[in-house]
């Protein structure tokens, strides 16, 4: 490359899971490319992860959907003169025009075979869907520059978050374990969700068995199950539902002797912290999008047409039939075994 780069662009708006999956790579362009402004193209929903991660100096975030916001962005981009743009993103059309619309003479983003969006790149890293998706956010960014590969993942934790796990009262009560039950499966919702009276069965028995104390955590939009699955266990253990802060989630994580979920954010946010964990994956796939988490525990279903998904939507069922066919005492075996390797306690 002959142009040296002053400024570069990254582009990965769409959501907590791909944010702290996207962040060994950021380390890796930052130590590479120590002068170099960096700056973020993210979403609303990536802000307070974004706003934690040391590695670049600008976020950028995009506004409401819409042709008039669209084009105030890319007048926005394009006077910043961007030297390089890379594209983390594999599934919108939209993020590979906002790449191409900086005009920026490097643009490099995911080819993906049938899509027509790599011609808008001048470098493209071909994604076959056959290694995790971290290690191919490193890959794409080692076409701009060589970089020290290192798919560690980080999150960091704050005095905010600290406060916030202080003032709720959240702590282990007894001599049983701290276990968070993350039920949220995220915008997707059904087809990833392992069913709530499953759930609730596996509460119980964490109660009578481990004397575990119970925290439920989900979204602000998502309430309504950490509030129904409270139902099902009774009142028994704590409803946090949309009561804390990403700060204070992650703090709240971070004391957790054991965290149970199905793929998505908080997973990976757990997989970060290095958590004894649990992940349920149905049509979701473990090897592309599992936690990077030596303390990790993954329990698949047994459904023949899983894995199924590579862009996000693609299910062959919208009902819970795939994640029910995990079965109650499969994930009390994965506990069993934390608790009995992985756990602090």
């Amino acid at each position: 490359m002959t142009n040296p780069i002053r400024r570069l662009l990254i582009i990965r708006p769409g959501g907590l899971g791909g944010a702290v999956l996207l962040i060994p790579a950021l380390r890796a362009l930052r130590a590479a490319l120590p002068g170099v402004e960096i700056h973020w193209l993210i979403s609303p929903a990536d802000r307070p992860i974004a706003g934690l991660v040391p590695y670049v100096d600008h976020l950028i975030e995009t506004g409401r959907p819409s042709i008039v916001s669209f084009l105030s962005l890319a007048i926005r981009l394009r006077s910043r003169r961007f030297d390089a743009v890379i594209d983390f993103d594999h599934r919108s059309w939209l993020t590979a025009i906002v790449a191409w619309l900086t005009r920026a003479p490097v643009r490099l983003g995911f080819y993906v075979p049938g899509q027509w969006r790599a011609k808008l790149y001048t470098k493209v890293f071909w994604k076959y869907f056959a290694q995790h998706e971290a290690h191919e956010f490193l890959g794409l960014a080692g076409m701009l520059t060589p970089i020290v590969f290192d798919p560690t993942l980080e999150i960091w934790e704050s005095d905010k978050g600290r406060e916030e796990v202080e003032r709720l009262g959240i702590k282990r009560k007894g001599d049983g374990p701290l276990v968070v039950i993350h039920p949220d499966g995220g915008a997707k919702g059904g087809p990833l969700e392992w069913p709530l009276p499953n759930f609730a069965v596996l509460g119980h028995w964490l109660i009578q068995k481990h004397g575990a104390d119970l925290v439920l955590t989900a979204g602000a939009d998502q309430r309504k199950k950490t509030a129904d699955l409270q139902r099902l266990l009774n009142g028994q253990a704590t409803d946090l539902g949309g009561r804390t802060s990403f700060p204070g989630l992650v703090t709240l994580l971070k004391r957790a002797d054991l965290v149970i979920s199905g793929s998505g954010g908080v997973m990976h946010v757990a997989g970060a912290l290095k958590r004894p964990q649990v992940a349920m994956f149905g049509p979701a796939a473990a090897r592309l999008w599992g936690p990077l988490n030596v303390r990790a525990r993954v329990v698949q279903s047994e459904c023949p047409l899983c894995p199924c998904l590579r862009f996000g939507g693609e299910f062959h069922r919208k009902d819970q039939s795939c994640m029910a066919r995990i079965s109650v005492e499969t994930v009390k075996a994965a506990v069993e075994a934390s608790f009995d390797n992985g756990g602090d306690i």
